[in-house]
């Protein structure tokens, strides 16, 4: 069951490469591995989407566009799975299984812009509506917005929750991945971190949107967090390291080189993008921005 596409064993990428395991980059092991994810995928996630016509995962499944249709779309969320769980194909079918009953239980679908902007959710990363030259919905977090005294750690997971799905299943991308700026500016461990918080969230997103992650952009950071990372890094794979920006000096250079049109950047980044923090005095933030 091979396609015309696909590479032999010997050809196959490298799991760091950026195309492993897409569509045309297949061995003949990870193309009987999809045909296997593919069968339960078209009985079980397709009868969910019948049971929940709404929900935005469905609607993109069926929605073609973008050059896809809809058998090809799911090959792409099927491969999702797969390279999150190496292409083992029990453990991929597990997380396909448990995503369409978490998304049954949530519900994630009727989430609200009301749930996103909730003061006891204490969001602080943002769609900004722009799309980098690779496709991928840019987000945006000022993480000194964060007071972790005042969260709520299921109204913070249903903020981020209803972000994602507006800018993956209702926003025109090409690649199904999202780029995340983490600005860690005038940031505190002590007032603007919550461990349970950030802890959910990195399952939520490991559990439920899978191989999602493009780019992370860490601007501004303490040392705290460099030499935490230098602890850690050893043990997480290259795949996920390789997505890992450290921008130590002029953010807004690193950041505007993502966009075909540097413009697109946010304005305190050197762009003119029309996005704006909800509730931030811009002109009181950023008139001393180090640019």
């Amino acid at each position: 069951w091979a396609r015309s596409g696909s590479r032999s064993a010997e050809a196959a990428l490298s799991p760091a490469h950026p195309e492993w395991g897409t569509r045309g980059q297949l061995s003949e092991q990870q193309e009987a591995a999809l045909g296997q994810v593919l069968e339960v995928a078209r009985a079980v996630l397709l009868a969910h989407g019948e049971t929940f016509p709404t929900d935005h995962l469905w609607a993109w499944l069926r929605g073609g566009g973008e050059g896809l249709g809809e058998e090809e779309r799911l090959e792409d969320l099927c491969l999702m799975f797969l390279r999150a769980r190496q292409f083992v194909v029990a453990k991929s079918i597990e997380m396909l299984m448990g995503v369409v009953k978490w998304r049954g239980t949530t519900r994630p679908w009727e989430l609200t812009m009301e749930h996103a902007q909730h003061p006891s959710a204490q969001n602080t990363f943002f769609f900004t509506g722009e799309v980098t030259r690779h496709g991928m919905p840019f987000f945006y977090g000022m993480m000194r917005l964060m007071d972790r005294h005042l969260m709520v750690v299921d109204n913070f997971k249903k903020a981020i929750t209803y972000m994602l799905e507006e800018a993956l299943y209702r926003s025109s991308f090409r690649n199904g991945q999202i780029a995340v700026a983490f600005d860690f500016a005038n940031w505190s461990f002590t007032k603007h971190v919550s461990p349970t918080a950030y802890k959910e969230m990195i399952h939520m997103l490991q559990d439920n949107y899978p191989e999602r992650l493009g780019k992370v952009f860490l601007m501004n950071y303490p040392t705290t967090i460099s030499s935490a990372y230098a602890l850690v890094s050893p043990l997480m794979d290259k795949r996920t390291t390789s997505k890992l920006h450290w921008i130590a000096k002029k953010p807004s250079e690193a950041v505007q080189a993502e966009f075909e049109d540097p413009a697109s950047a946010p304005i305190w980044l050197g762009g003119n993008s029309p996005f704006r923090l909800p509730g931030v005095d811009h002109d009181k933030e950023w008139q001393a921005y180090a640019l």
